[in-house]
C-alpha cells in the first residue's frame, strides 16, 4: 500500500514538474518574444525616422542641384566647352565696347578647358574701367580668371588703355543629362 501511495505522489510530482517546466518554458519563451517584439519595434520606429531623414536629404540635394543648374548656361548640356567659350568670348566682345580680344591656343589638362584671353579697353572713365573689370570677374561659366592689369597711357589721346590678361575656363567635359 505505502508502494502504491508513494507511487502516486511520485506520479503526481512528476507530472506538476512536467507542467511547472512546461509553464516555465513557455514564460521564458514568451518573455523572449517580448523582448523580440520590443527590438523589432524599436527597429521599426529607426527605419522610420531615418526614412525621413533620407527624404529631407533628397530634397535638399534636389534642391542644390536645381540650384546649380540654375547657374550653369542653358545650353551646358547640348554645346562642347570650346563652343561656349566661343560663345562667351562673343559676349564679352559685344559687353566691352571698342575693345580688342586677342586669344591664343587651347590649353587643355584633363579637367579642365582654358584659353588665354588678352582684352585691350580703350577708356577715359575710372567707373567704366571699374564696370570693364566687374563685368569679367562676374562671369559665371565660364569663368575669367585675371591674371594681370596694366593700365597705360596713351599719347595720341587722353584715354587710357587697360589690358587685361586672363584664361576662360571650364570643366572639360559635359556632363550628359539624365
Amino acid at each position: 500500500m505505502i508502494y502504491r501511495e508513494l507511487k502516486k505522489i511520485i506520479i503526481y510530482h512528476l507530472i506538476t514538474g512536467i507542467i511547472f517546466s512546461i509553464i516555465l518554458l513557455s514564460v521564458l519563451m514568451l518573455n523572449k518574444y517580448g523582448n523580440s517584439l520590443a527590438d523589432t519595434v524599436s527597429r521599426f520606429e529607426l527605419i522610420k525616422t531615418n526614412t525621413l531623414k533620407m527624404k529631407h536629404s533628397t530634397a535638399d540635394i534636389e534642391s542644390r542641384i536645381k540650384h546649380i543648374e540654375s547657374l550653369l548656361p542653358a545650353d551646358f548640356y547640348t554645346r562642347s566647352p570650346r563652343e561656349l567659350i566661343f560663345l562667351t568670348l562673343d559676349d564679352i566682345k559685344t559687353a566691352l565696347k571698342r575693345s580688342e580680344v586677342t586669344v591664343t591656343n587651347f590649353d587643355g589638362r584633363m579637367d579642365m578647358v582654358s584659353l588665354p584671353v588678352s582684352i585691350k579697353i580703350p577708356t577715359d572713365s575710372y567707373a567704366m574701367l571699374i564696370n570693364n573689370i566687374g563685368y569679367l570677374q562676374s562671369l559665371k561659366f565660364p569663368y575669367y580668371t585675371i591674371t594681370s592689369i596694366a593700365i597705360t597711357k596713351s599719347q595720341d589721346t587722353p584715354e587710357v588703355v587697360c589690358t587685361i590678361d586672363g584664361f576662360l575656363r571650364m570643366p572639360a567635359i559635359t556632363p550628359v543629362r539624365q
